[in-house]
């Protein structure tokens, strides 16, 4: 890939940020679609790989301890930082595709370092799990109790088109009266769940 791959590429992406994302700050947009560029560019989510692909703003030769510093600083400044507002331009945009279809949405738990325990809401595709919406709980156990994630559930239907018909499926973890109440009651959405 040349230089110039990477400029059409981050040229489209910075736009569609600032599109979808008019009220995020410049600075912090531009390190998003330089990161998105070479994520793409690179096939990797590790830093020192994206470095040949970052274009310096100006003729003036940058260091690449620069730029992974400046991609470490946004990934480090969670007070500023929503990644799920950030993603949600991505995944709207993708969803669009199944106006009027059925589609596929996981419930599942992974354990993350034996002492946290994300809670994902993805897409089935093609035989892979796209995330759309998370969130991580400080604790061992990877049975959650619906108030840890009932947000969750509320937020990917935001994100749905309005006239796609989501089917959710879950493993026994989540074998509750209560999400069979929410998922049928409030989103219209038919529970599967696996129980072997």
């Amino acid at each position: 890939m040349s230089q110039s791959d990477s400029l059409t590429l981050y040229s489209s992406m910075i736009q569609f940020l600032r599109q979808h994302l008019p009220q995020e700050h410049m600075a912090r947009l531009n390190t998003l679609a330089w990161m998105v560029t070479c994520v793409l560019l690179s096939g990797t989510v590790n830093l020192d790989p994206w470095l040949p692909f970052v274009v310096p703003p100006d003729p003036r030769p940058r260091q690449p301890a620069s730029s992974r510093r400046r991609c470490q600083r946004f990934l480090m400044n969670v007070s500023h930082v929503d990644p799920q507002r950030l993603y949600a331009p991505f995944i709207q945009a993708a969803l669009s595709a199944w106006a009027g279809r059925t589609l596929y949405l996981a419930i599942d738990t992974t354990t993350l370092a034996g002492r946290l325990v994300m809670v994902r809401v993805s897409l089935i595709y093609r035989g892979r799990a796209v995330p759309i919406a998370w969130t991580v709980l400080d604790q061992h156990s990877t049975m959650v109790g619906l108030d840890k994630y009932e947000e969750r559930l509320g937020y990917v239907a935001t994100l749905l088109p309005p006239d796609a018909h989501p089917i959710l499926l879950s493993d026994q973890g989540f074998r509750d009266v209560d999400l069979m109440a929410l998922a049928q009651a409030r989103h219209r959405w038919p529970l599967f769940i696996r129980t072997s």
